[in-house]
This record gives structure tokens, sequence and C-alpha cells, in this order.
């Protein structure tokens, strides 16, 4: 009761749990329900008493054996957390920055107080823009960000050369999930539709826009996404792999989607040598070029920062912005009936953003160097009796053992955790400046 008083108002003590959850067995035989016939429906037998012993938590909106060791982990980081986050002279680097991170995420009330002070930069930037030419400078700066604005680029495997990679441009800028959401004409649907809307609105005016200004860009955005979908292959299409390889040259996508300036984009990326791209879905490109074309500078630049804002996470955000994603996003969409502990979330968002560095001391406390080895040797351990196997098969040619073997030594055993670290030492994090630090 007391914490949950001193939460509304914006306080969190530093806490730990009671005790770890329990660890998940190798098998557990008491998911077995015995009362299933396995001919009839083996996932019954096999599971069918999970969600008797573990039902899905309220602040969860779905719940699996992933989650059940996740929760195992949250509690050794959350302490290790709350740790970090006491200060203190004898804290390396890494300690530092995660305890920080993880402090400022807890203190609501400095998250409160600054409201999207931390997000001027970003947002000026958009205010700035006077040219549709200039937007390609932009969102080569969103994704840094993480902000997938009207496409989605990625580097990635060649589907048809593994040896190589290649620059990907694919569909994407959608609010929703995916496509159908935009698309489907029931009634359910079309209210989804319409509570995006207002959600999209409600996002523009906590974020300082006036209620008349909002209620126009969240019409004009919701216009530009709805194009989008109209535009995107659906989940089925796209498990054709050939439905998303259209390899081309930069002047031949250039050619297809004028209105954007790619080889400026790519300049700025920062992807070196980019000779051919990946164009995932030409069609959408092509409508990409229309639309870009006829929109207003206006309704682009309403799109750009809503797209900026839903990328946030909610947790480091203002209390009035936080609680209207959640209930859009996770309440409305995903059926949670509850928000997660904040300290929950903070673990979660301080592992996404410096995963790397709570690795590291993580590794350092919970799995020493004696455990990787012997598990490294039990995998070689397999990898040679794998070779006695090829060795022993009468239906192989010497040749294709030969190449078996090489693609048996071929594969890379990543055991635990990285033999190269990334090097956050260049990275600041403030002890009073949560939305700035996920920045």
């Amino acid at each position: 009761m007391i914490l949950a008083l001193l939460a509304q108002l914006g306080i969190y003590p530093q806490i730990a749990l009671e005790k770890p959850p329990a660890r998940l067995p190798g098998v557990d035989l008491r998911l077995i329900d015995a009362t299933a016939d396995p001919c009839v429906d083996f996932t019954k037998y096999a599971c069918g008493n999970f969600a008797k012993i573990h039902p899905i938590p309220a602040d969860e909106s779905s719940y699996g054996t992933f989650d059940v060791v996740s929760d195992y982990v949250s509690y050794s980081v959350h302490a290790m957390l709350e740790k970090a986050s006491k200060g203190g002279t004898e804290r390396d680097d890494n300690e530092q920055k995660i305890g920080d991170y993880y402090a400022a995420c807890l203190d609501v009330q400095t998250i409160n107080a600054r409201g999207l002070r931390s997000l001027k930069t970003e947002l000026d930037r958009i205010r700035r823009l006077q040219r549709k030419p200039d937007l390609a400078s932009l969102l080569a700066h969103y994704r840094l960000l993480e902000v997938s604005a009207f496409f989605e680029s990625r580097v990635s495997q060649d589907l048809k050369d593994a040896r190589k990679q290649i620059l990907v441009f694919d569909q994407g800028g959608l609010g929703l999930p995916e496509r159908a959401y935009y698309l489907r004409e029931g009634e359910k649907d079309k209210r989804i539709l319409q509570l995006y809307e207002t959600h999209i609105a409600k996002t523009l005016a906590l974020s300082g826009e006036s209620d008349s200004e909002s209620k126009i860009d969240a019409r004009n955005v919701l216009l530009i996404e709805s194009a989008w979908a109209g535009a995107s292959l659906d989940v089925t299409a796209r498990r054709d792999p050939m439905n998303v390889y259209h390899p081309m040259s930069i002047r031949q996508l250039q050619t297809l989607a004028s209105e954007f300036r790619w080889r400026a984009f790519i300049d700025q990326d920062g992807i070196p040598n980019v000779s051919e791209v990946n164009v995932a879905i030409p069609s959408f490109f092509k409508r990409f070029n229309v639309i870009l074309a006829r929109t207003s500078l206006r309704s682009i630049k309403a799109y750009l920062k809503w797209q900026l804002l839903s990328s946030l996470p909610g947790v480091n955000l203002p209390k009035p912005l936080d609680g209207e994603i959640f209930d859009f996003d996770s309440r409305l969409l995903r059926g949670q009936p509850e928000q997660s502990p904040r300290w929950r979330r903070c673990v979660r968002n301080t592992i996404y953003n410096l995963g790397d560095a709570v690795g590291q001391v993580y590794v350092a406390q919970e799995f020493p160097a004696s455990s990787k080895a012997a598990t490294l040797q039990m995998v070689h351990d397999i990898e040679a009796a794998m070779t006695d196997d090829i060795d022993q098969l009468d239906w192989m040619s010497p040749q294709t053992k030969l190449r078996a073997k090489e693609k048996l030594n071929l594969l890379a055993n990543k055991i635990g955790y990285p033999e190269r670290w990334l090097d956050y030492s260049t990275v600041e994090i403030r002890r009073d400046d949560a939305l700035g630090n996920s920045l």
C-alpha cells in the first residue's frame, strides 16, 4: 500500500524482490496433461498444464517458457542495477552508465518536470525542414534513432548469395502492427482506426500542439499511413523470398522513385561502397514517389513528428504520454490489463539500450569463465562426434564427406557472451535525463 501511494506521487524508492522466481527445469513433467490423447492433440498432451501453472500475468499480453526464463534473469539484473544505481566511486564505467540510466528511468518526478525538453533538438530538426529534397538527410538521421518513417532500410545477407551483404529498402512507415489494420472493412476494424486517429491526436496534443492542430495533423498522418498500407504486400505474400528480392542499381532506384535523393540518404547513413541495393517491393516505392510528390510539407512534418514520438519508450516520457501510449498500444491492441511495475520496465529499458554494458556486469556476476569453457568443450565434443558420424556414413562419397566436414568446421560457436563487447565509453549517461539517455 505504501509503495502504491509513493508511486502515485512519482516516488520510487530503491526496492528489491523478496525472492527470485523459481528456475525453470530443463524438463518439467508437470506441464504434461495426461488426460489428453497425444495421438489426437499432442500440444495439449505435452504442455496442456502450462497455462494452469503459469497463467498470463495481468501486466503481460502473453506468457511462455522464454518469459519464465526472462523473469528469473530480470530478478538478477534488477538486484544488479539497484546496487549500481546507488553510486559510489568503486563503480567502473559500465556500472556507472547502467546504474545512472536505471536510476534516471525510476525518477518519475524528474521525468515529469523535464517534459520533452530533451527532444527539442529533434523537434526543431523537423520544424526546420523547408524542402522535400532535404528529407533524405533527415531520414538518414532518423535511422540512427531507430525511427522508421516512410520506409525501412537495413543491411542483410543477399538472398541469392550468402557470401555478401546488401542494403535493403523495404516497405514500412506504419504505426499499426501491419497493413490489414488499415484495409479491413469490419465495424471493429473501423473502430480501431478511429481510436488510432484519436490516439495520434492526443499524443500530438500532449507534445504541445493545440487541439485543433493535433486533430488536423492526426487526420493527415492516418491518410499517409493508409496510403502506405495500400501499397504494401500482405504478410502471406512476403513469405515468398522472390516477392521481396529485386536487386537494382542506385540509378535504377532513383529512376523508380525520383522524388527522393537516395544517394544522399545512403551517403549520410554511412554505408560504404554501395552500388547495388535490394528494393524489396518496387511497387511500394513507385507509390511512395507519388505520395511524396502530392503530400504537403505540413502533412509530412506531422507524420515525421508522430513517427518520432511513437518510437520513444513510454517509460522515459512524462506520465500523461506514458499512460496514453500504454492505453492504446498495450491495453487496446494487445489486451494487456495492467502496466508492468516501473522497476521491471526500467530493467528492460536499460537492457535494451545498454545491452552489452549490462551483459558485461551480468557475466562477471552470473557466468564465470569456467562455465563458458565447460560449455564450449561440450560443443566441441558434439562436433567431434558428428565428424565421426560423417566418416561412418556409407551413403556419402569421400568428396561429399570432405565438404560436410568443411561445413561443420565453419559453424561459429557463440557461447554465453561475445569475445568483443560494444564500447560505450563515448556515450554520456545522465542521472537526471531519462529521455536524453534513451536518445
